[in-house]
């Protein structure tokens, strides 16, 4: 199932600019299912407010229920490959990598240039540690990511973007290194983002490069 109403993810600021310009009440059924504050808006949009301030704002509650149904529909198939619900499939990831890549300095609304060096993923991780949980865990986070960070490794081992199941699970987008080596883009990403503030892009990617240099397998688990 793929969701057609999306919620964007909005700052404290925008928030607070909602709530000064527009009635609003708490949706005290939705706030049973929700990790923060559902506010049903005067014109029909819902904010979903968390503990910091910022919040993912919904173009109507109908479209915040079914994320909701649909997140509690999975929960019930039991566990599942993240790579599935968080990137697009292998073949479509692969297609649209430069893209996916060129869209984290939107997401991040960095003036900063993002140069595709590992040295860049500073700004990114400073970017990311301002995140929520449920924002940096997002699919659109996740698959810009992993195709900027894959970018990196590919560029810094001379390696291409390939298809492959380097573990028991299905294919997904890795890189191969000049040498045949397999690096995992996603694993490194996705470890370093469960980590939270307390996780490290660059500091991942900086030893995911030296082991390469040193003639290491490279990060396939984290």
């Amino acid at each position: 199932m793929r969701l057609k109403r999306r919620g964007r993810m909005i700052s404290a600021t925008k928030v607070r600019s909602l709530l000064s310009t527009q009635d609003s009440r708490v949706d005290t059924d939705l706030q049973k299912r929700t990790p923060g504050q559902p506010l049903l808006l005067q014109d029909g949009q819902v904010v979903l407010v968390f503990e910091d301030g910022k919040g993912t704002l919904y173009p109507s509650r109908e479209a915040l229920i079914e994320l909701l149904d649909h997140v509690e529909a999975l929960a019930k198939q039991g566990p599942v490959d993240p790579k599935r619900s968080l990137l697009p499939p292998p073949a479509t990831f692969l297609a649209e990598v430069q893209e996916q890549a060129a869209r984290l300095a939107q997401l991040m609304g960095s003036q900063e240039a993002l140069d595709g060096s590992a040295a860049s993923l500073e700004a990114v991780d400073r970017a990311i540690h301002a995140l929520s949980r449920e924002q940096r865990l997002s699919s659109e986070w996740v698959s810009s990511l992993v195709a900027y960070v894959g970018e990196i490794m590919r560029t810094a081992t001379d390696g291409h973007w390939a298809q492959a199941s380097p573990s028991p699970a299905e294919d997904e987008p890795v890189v191969v290194t000049r040498d045949g080596k397999i690096l995992q883009p996603f694993a490194l990403v996705y470890g370093e983002l469960r980590r939270g503030r307390h996780g490290s892009l660059q500091g991942a990617m900086n030893g995911a490069l030296r082991a390469f240099r040193l003639g290491g397998a490279g990060p396939t688990n984290h």
